[in-house]
């Protein structure tokens, strides 16, 4: 028995080696024997003379099990769970846990009237983020004929009232150019596309563009579809006094994703409320609900 398991084990161990095996021990006899057992390999497992029991251990390695096999048992349970641990790592880092804000407000003339229903929507809409306690920064432009940014990737926490100093509504819509130079600011912004990190990019416009003097409406669809695909963006539109589906969707923004308002102060102040739930929504659950629209005040002629 002692002659056999030696002999067998000696044979094995040459047999494995040829593949580079290390044991969970760190030799390769011991991998041996704990995959088969000292009685298993030899004892009544071996017959016959000694001339014989080389073709019949290296038949039982074989069948059993490839050396390879053997000795990365262990390694390969161990990896299988640390995939597992590593995945659900994976998952929590998929749900994103910050979001980015931006938004781009119309303030051309035809906005006059409105502007303390904009300013009171925008600064409840900052209220109840915080209420809510999302961790987000804030970027909003506002524009006419020329865009101009009045937060600045601020940290929601530092995000002051918005006042008529920020928001006088006049002029015209360069609708395209504050779309195009704010998509151009943001996606320079230091880890915008972390995988941790949602874009939230809100626009809202009560009238069509018939102002932008650098970018094109093509341009714009070009930029807006890239952002969503490659970098995973969301983004919304809510226009008033226009065909907000067919508009959203000729600048590449999904059709969901759009929605046309009725410009009065109700309707107005029930875009910032709506805004302040889809935040919460993509930090919770990384999407934005079927049933977004249920709180605006749709304009559906």
């Amino acid at each position: 028995m002692k002659l056999k398991t030696a002999f067998a084990t000696m044979v094995a161990t040459m047999y494995m080696a040829s593949f580079g095996v290390v044991g969970a021990t760190g030799t390769l006899s011991d991998t041996v024997l704990s995959q088969y057992g000292a009685s298993g390999i030899a004892g009544n497992s071996l017959k016959g003379s000694g001339s014989d029991w080389v073709s019949q251990l290296l038949n039982m390695v074989k069948g059993g099990a490839s050396a390879k096999d053997i000795g990365s048992t262990s390694a390969t349970d161990n990896k299988t769970s640390s995939s597992s641990d590593n995945k659900g790592a994976t998952d929590k880092k998929e749900r994103p846990n910050h979001l980015e804000l931006v938004m781009v407000i119309d303030q051309s003339g035809s906005m006059s009237g409105l502007e303390d229903d904009t300013i009171g929507g925008f600064n409840s809409m900052i209220s109840k983020q915080k209420k809510d306690d999302v961790d987000a920064n804030v970027t909003a432009v506002v524009f006419s004929d020329n865009a101009k940014t009045i937060y600045d990737r601020e940290r929601l926490g530092n995000v002051r009232e918005m006042t008529d100093k920020e928001y006088t509504p006049g002029g015209m819509t360069a609708l395209m150019d504050a779309i195009g130079t704010t998509i151009t600011k943001v996606e320079k912004y230091d880890g915008i596309n972390e995988k941790n990190n949602k874009v939230l990019f809100v626009i809202i416009t009560d009238g069509q563009e018939n102002d932008s003097k650098e970018y094109t409406k093509d341009t714009i669809k070009r930029m807006i579809s890239d952002k969503q695909e490659k970098d995973g963006w969301e983004f919304v539109f809510l226009g008033a006094n226009i065909d907000a589906a067919s508009e959203a969707k000729s600048i590449g923004v999904k059709a969901e994703n759009a929605a046309k308002y009725k410009n009065t102060d109700a309707g107005v102040r029930a875009n910032y409320a709506a805004v302040a739930d889809l935040a919460k929504d993509i930090v919770s659950d990384n999407r934005i609900r079927s049933n977004w629209k249920n709180n605006l005040v749709e304009d559906n002629q």
